[in-house]
Formats: C-alpha cells, sequence, structure tokens
C-alpha cells in the first residue's frame, strides 16, 4: 500500500504541491548518432540475434473486431469473471460480446439512433446501461440483447453512468445531481438526493459504500451514497474529471481530466495525493488496475497504453496503437490479459509477455 506523503487541507491545488512524486517518461532514454555502413549491419546483426528467444512481446496477441458492428470510439469495456468474454460498448449504445479465446462474437447490437455518448457496463459484464439524447437511460441485459428498463428523464443531459461492483445499483449524474437506481428494476432507490453539481464522472468503491463524483471544475467529492454525507472533497486537476477509478481493494482511486496527459493517485480515505503519473502527450482517456493493485494501466489520446508500478510511480511498459486514440483499458481477472479499446476494436496483450510485468499477476 501506497502512503501519503503529506496532508492535505480542503481544497488542494496540484499547482502547490512541489514534494510530489512525479513519474515522467518524456526524457529521451539516448541521442541518435549517425552510422556508417559496416557499424550499422554489425549492429543489426547483434541485435536480431539477441531478440530471439526474447520474454518481451509488445505486439497484440489478438484483435476483437466485429463485422458490421461501428463502434465510432470505445466507451467502455469489462471481462466477464472467468475471463472468458470481453464485453464493450460504444457510441450510440451499440455493444459487442467476444469469445476471448476465439475472438468468436458471442452477441452484438446495432447501433440505437436515440443513444448518446454515455454509457457503462456492470463488472460482470451482464447488463450495460446507455444515456440517451432525450434524457432518458436505457438497461439493457447483455446475455440477452434485451431492454431490463428505461430510466425517467432526467433534468438536462446525462453526463456520466457508473454500476456498484456488485451490479446491483447504478448513479447517473444529470444537471441537477445525482441519482441512484436499481440495476435490475430501473426504480430510484429511496434516500437523499445528491445535490452534486457539474458531475462529469462516477466510480462506486469496491464496497459500495463511496461513491466518487468528478466534477467540471476538477474536484472529486467522496460521498456516502446511501446517506449522502460527504467524506472529502478535494481539487484534483485543473479542468473537467474525465475518468475515475477505484483499486480492487478500495484504498487508491485514480483520477484524469479532460485538459493534460497527467493520471493522479489518490488516498481513498480523504483524498490525500499519492503519486502523478507523466508521460502521455495527450489526454489520459481512461485508467485501468490490475488485479491485486500493483499495477495501473493508462488510456492516452496520443495512441498509446501505459503500464506504471503503483508504489513507485515507475513506468514499466508502452504498448502502442499505432498513433490510434486509445479509449478504454481493462484488465482480465487474473491479470494475464489486458485489453485496450480504440475507434472500433480491443487489442489484447499477454501481460506474461511483457518485461515490465514478469512476476506481477497477483
Amino acid at each position: 500500500m501506497v502512503k501519503p506523503k503529506h496532508s492535505s487541507s480542503r481544497d488542494r491545488s496540484p499547482g502547490r504541491r512541489p514534494d510530489v512524486r512525479s513519474a515522467s517518461s518524456q526524457t529521451p532514454w539516448a541521442t541518435v548518432q549517425p552510422l556508417n555502413l559496416v557499424t550499422g549491419l554489425v549492429l543489426l546483426a547483434i541485435g536480431l540475434a539477441l531478440s530471439v528467444g526474447s520474454p518481451t512481446d509488445r505486439t497484440p496477441f489478438a484483435e476483437c473486431t466485429a463485422l458490421g458492428w461501428r463502434a465510432g470510439q470505445v466507451l467502455c469495456a469489462t471481462f466477464s469473471p472467468d475471463g472468458r468474454s470481453l464485453c464493450a460498448c460504444g457510441l450510440e449504445g451499440s455493444f459487442v460480446v467476444w469469445d476471448v479465446g476465439s475472438r468468436r462474437v458471442r452477441a452484438m447490437s446495432a447501433r440505437r439512433s436515440g443513444a448518446a455518448a454515455r454509457a457503462a457496463l456492470d463488472r460482470d459484464g451482464r447488463a450495460v446501461a446507455v444515456a440517451n439524447r432525450d434524457s432518458t437511460v436505457t438497461l439493457g441485459d447483455l446475455a440477452t440483447g434485451r431492454r431490463r428498463a428505461d430510466l425517467p428523464a432526467h433534468a438536462g443531459s446525462v453526463w456520466a453512468l457508473a454500476f456498484s461492483r456488485d451490479g446491483t445499483v447504478l448513479a447517473s449524474a444529470d444537471d441537477a445531481g445525482v441519482r441512484l437506481w436499481d440495476a435490475a428494476t430501473g426504480r430510484p432507490l429511496p434516500g437523499p438526493g445528491l445535490a452534486l453539481g457539474g458531475v462529469r464522472c462516477l466510480a462506486f468503491a469496491p464496497d459500495g459504500r463511496t461513491l466518487a463524483a468528478g466534477d467540471v471544475d476538477g474536484r472529486i467529492r467522496l460521498v456516502d451514497p446511501t446517506t449522502g454525507r460527504e467524506r472529502a472533497y478535494f481539487r484534483a486537476h485543473r479542468g473537467p474529471l474525465l475518468s475515475l477509478t477505484f483499486s480492487d481493494d478500495g484504498r487508491v482511486l485514480a483520477s484524469t481530466n479532460a485538459f493534460d496527459g497527467v493520471a493522479r493517485l489518490w488516498e481513498a480515505g480523504e483524498g490525500h495525493l499519492l503519486l502523478e503519473l507523466k508521460g502521455h502527450s495527450r489526454t489520459i482517456q481512461a485508467v485501468a488496475f490490475a488485479p491485486g493493485g500493483r499495477t495501473v494501466a493508462t488510456a492516452g489520446g496520443e495512441g498509446t497504453v501505459r503500464l506504471w508500478d503503483v508504489p513507485t510511480g515507475r513506468l514499466l511498459e508502452t504498448l502502442s496503437c499505432h498513433d490510434t486514440p486509445v479509449t478504454v483499458v481493462a484488465f482480465s481477472p487474473d491479470g494475464r490479459t489486458l485489453a485496450g479499446g480504440t475507434s472500433e476494436s480491443l487489442r489484447l496483450w499477454d501481460t506474461e509477455r511483457l518485461s515490465g510485468l514478469t512476476s506481477r499477476v497477483d
């Protein structure tokens, strides 16, 4: 478990934290010098010889696509509990379920003309929630492709959706605040309303007792979803929050914003800053913790997935998606497969073939 480096006030601005540890991968590792032909051929031969049998392989071992599926952008993805299925949802409510072993499509839905660019999948890949342009939300069953329920119209746009880890509760954020719903029936849950304005992303802690809400001003609120009591409130970034993710033990919260390529890790109890992860040249679209919480993956708009050591913030691996923006990342339950979603597909990496992650699977 990472320990906070310092205490924090109620409004903590990253600009006033010179002692925060930062992990940056932007420093050049070597200076390129011109080579003559003979030297170049010798070094090429040595390099090819050394590469034989190398345990490191940064090439995806598979790519999940579906004929006729036009995601436009993969909004969310998750593995089934047994790791055999991979689910993804794209723009306008389209989703696909693949068999990971064969990469065959198990289920697929077409685009829905009334769907908006907000969606969420439950942890086990059983249900999907899609925001509609008329401010309603549709709950669907991924196994059957059938509609579970339609949530009534919200106040203005639906800005964020998130399922609890056990899949029983759905949280939605609109212009008036945050609402909680029964994920099986679509009925509103009893309890105090969460009048949280400007919310742009949501995440439940694994035990369901804390809901993190990131707003348009870069602040994070940690609240008890059943009582509405605020547990912590702090400034995380200078700009709208884009994503929030808890580690599996609920002790660390990762955040990203819409204006830079920095991810921050926070102590999830009171919001003490633990680490900054720097290196992406564009916005980090999503973050995922590997099982055990020792490794975190970040999805960059410049087309890379980066893997970091959580205790130290050290960069472990950089995986390329060939300049295609990566919008989601997800680990399989055993941590041995990493998925990165782009505009029309998901690429799969074997984490045991990545040198930086050797012996890190918990």
